[in-house]
């Protein structure tokens, strides 16, 4: 789990890096909650989440918590209902991603 917990600060460093958003409240429960429970509960979060629209609005969706859910490296650690919410909520802002480009045009 430890890799999973620098996986994340990795990833929350190099999107501060390209948007220059600070990630503290992902940062924040990685460190009250520990890395796992954290991103089981990010994935569960219902409110819009500026942090990831912020980076599928980049083109950096890699960087993202749901992203690490997905990533073959952590299939032991999540469950099949974690991969399939990571990959709707992924999926659903893109969409409105596309929304908005779609009304600016």
């Amino acid at each position: 789990m430890f890799e999973l917990y620098n996986d994340i600060i990795e990833s929350c460093r190099e999107a501060g890096l390209i948007k220059n958003y600070k990630f503290n409240k992902v940062l924040q429960m990685v460190n009250n909650k520990g890395a796992l429970l954290a991103v089981k509960e990010i994935i569960r979060l219902e409110e819009d989440v500026e942090a990831l629209q912020e980076l599928i609005e980049s083109g950096r969706e890699d960087l993202s918590v749901e992203a690490l859910v997905l990533n073959d490296k952590y299939k032991d650690q999540f469950t099949d209902e974690d991969r399939m919410l990571a990959k709707e909520k992924l999926a659903i802002y893109k969409r409105k991603k596309e929304i908005v480009e779609e009304v600016q045009e």
